[in-house]
């Protein structure tokens, strides 16, 4: 009876762990704005979040407020960029994320000022056509 009653005792030690893992780690979230100089919102910047620790890489385009949010993100380092196409300067943060964190990050891009490409221009040099 005895060691029946130990028998039983070890099998739950080693049963009840697996049956009540340790709470897993909470997604968290990373968002904010990307703006011009001026604080004018830019749409469809991208906005790219690298896990130093991982290595693995999530990005998400800012929409016509020029917002991004970027969820179920594990705990870590961070390092974030936003960009706007060739025109505009990259804006790069590092950030610490802990677990179940929704962090905000904004981001100023400085546009450069140029000439505005006609999409309906077509060269009328000859061989630049092919």
């Amino acid at each position: 009876m005895h060691r029946a009653l130990i028998s039983l005792l070890l099998l739950a030690v080693l049963i009840l762990p697996a049956a009540f893992p340790a709470q897993a780690e909470t997604a968290g979230s990373i968002s904010g704005a990307v703006v011009n100089r001026y604080g004018e919102p830019i749409k469809g910047a991208a906005v790219r979040a690298e896990h130093l620790q991982e290595g693995f890489v999530v990005e998400s385009l800012t929409d016509g407020k020029g917002t991004y949010v970027i969820t179920n993100l594990s705990a870590g380092d961070y390092k974030l960029e936003a960009s706007a196409g060739r025109k505009a300067s990259v804006a790069v943060e590092k950030t610490k994320l802990a677990s179940g964190q929704n962090k905000t990050l904004n981001f100023v891009i400085n546009v450069k000022e140029g000439l505005r490409i006609d999409p309906n221009y077509r060269p009328t040099e000859p061989g630049l056509l092919n």
